[in-house]
């Protein structure tokens, strides 16, 4: 509906314009194995605050392997 759409674009103008966006260029970022059929392109760390954001690649029948988040 054209008021659920007018809410989308009005979160996307409120995260462009919030002085905690962060714009990252993965193209820039390298891919790094992490398993078998597994990488992920680190886009940010923020060690401090304790958190990342990446994305994962998997191919096909491939899995993240168990692993903590101490």
């Amino acid at each position: 509906s054209p008021e659920v759409w007018a809410r989308i674009d009005q979160s996307v103008d409120d995260l462009v314009n919030s002085e905690t966006t962060l714009t990252v260029h993965a193209a820039d970022k390298p891919w790094e194995f992490v398993a078998p059929g597994v990488e992920k392109k680190l886009l940010h760390l923020d060690a401090e605050a304790g958190w990342q954001a990446m994305i994962l690649k998997l191919e096909p029948g491939a899995f993240i392997p168990p692993h903590s988040h101490d």
